[in-house]
């Protein structure tokens, strides 16, 4: 599990900000990813889940994503990894959490664990933490 507390200092709403996003990504390659991410799309501000794999059927998307829960100042985000299982989870107060999707994915043999900030220009994001644990018993859905 890894988790961290990130602050993007986005107006709280209005459009013109698309794409700015901070959070954490799990890494296999540039086309092999997760990313838990605090986001602005349009007049949107939420907390994005997305995965993107390296081939898929042409009839299908590489890139897909879900929401969780609703950003706030500071925004706990939390990913959960079970096998090739990927659950994300969100707090506005590091307490009452949030849980969203699952994705399955293959992150390959050494996976890493980073920081996105990205997106556009003038604006800037602060990371509390960053914390990883191993567990012991699976998380109880």
């Amino acid at each position: 599990m890894v988790q961290t507390r990130v602050r993007l200092n986005l107006p709280a709403e209005g459009d013109g900000h698309n794409f700015v996003q901070a959070g954490l990504v799990l890494y296999g390659g540039d086309d092999r990813f997760i990313k838990l991410v605090h986001a602005s799309l349009w007049e949107t501000r939420q907390t994005e889940f997305a995965k993107e794999v390296r081939r898929a059927p042409a009839e299908y998307p590489r890139y897909g994503l879900t929401v969780v829960g609703t950003p706030g100042r500071w925004t706990w985000l939390r990913v959960v990894h079970e096998g090739r299982e990927f659950t994300a989870y969100t707090s506005r107060d590091g307490r009452t959490w949030v849980r969203g999707g699952t994705w399955r994915h293959d992150l390959g043999d050494n996976p890493r664990i980073g920081l996105v900030a990205m997106g556009g220009t003038g604006f800037t994001t602060a990371f509390d933490t960053v914390t990883g644990w191993t567990l012991r018993k699976p998380i109880r859905r």
